[in-house]
């Protein structure tokens, strides 16, 4: 199965209306299991202040995520 990270914008994007198609057949690829989603806690944690329907949809889809640690390296890019 093909692992894909998602970012914070795709799941804000479920409930954006310029990439909310996008996000939403993404997001039902992974529900049927074309996808294994993969998210990390950068992402968790830029979630936390999200409106709540997106807080919500994020806390549906985790269940079934896969988590990756974040290096060091990776909040150093995430800063720059």
């Amino acid at each position: 199965m093909i692992r894909v990270y998602a970012d914070t914008s795709v799941f804000g994007g479920v409930f954006d209306a310029e990439f909310s198609e996008a996000s939403r057949t993404f997001f039902q690829l992974v529900a049927e299991g074309r996808f294994q989603l993969v998210i990390s806690s950068v992402v968790q944690e830029e979630i936390e202040p999200a409106p709540e329907n997106v807080r919500q949809f994020f806390s549906e889809m985790a269940a079934t995520a896969d988590f990756i640690a974040t290096s060091d390296a990776a909040i150093q890019l995430r800063r720059a």
